[in-house]
């Protein structure tokens, strides 16, 4: 049977030694981690944690981030997208135009 792993709502550093843990114990039949709630990219750590993860998955393991994108670098994106198994970006979207982008972010600048 094939295991898939939903990382809590919110992503926290003490997230990481659980998620190594699990790695370690299902290596072979984890095939799939997403990671989702708040904003994973708050924490300046995530990508090269995302980095350990890949490391010590099998190299099928697909990885997922749900993001709405504000915080994504070129930089960033360059590192993720060369894990081993590959990585899928989900990106949020409040809405479709800048009128009711601003109702909902009223912080966020609609063309970021």
């Amino acid at each position: 049977k094939n295991l898939s792993l939903i990382i809590p709502a919110k992503y926290e550093k003490e997230t990481l030694p659980k998620v190594l843990t699990e790695l370690k114990k299902y290596k072979q039949k984890l095939i799939y981690i997403r990671f989702q709630g708040g904003e994973v990219f708050i924490d300046k750590e995530f990508t090269d944690d995302l980095s350990k993860i890949s490391q010590n998955g099998n190299n099928s393991l697909q990885k997922s981030i749900i993001t709405n994108g504000t915080l994504l670098t070129e930089k960033k994106i360059d590192q993720l997208i060369n894990l081993k198994g590959g990585i899928k970006f989900i990106v949020s979207m409040d809405g479709s135009t800048e009128k009711t982008v601003s109702k909902i972010r009223y912080t966020l600048s609609y063309n970021k």
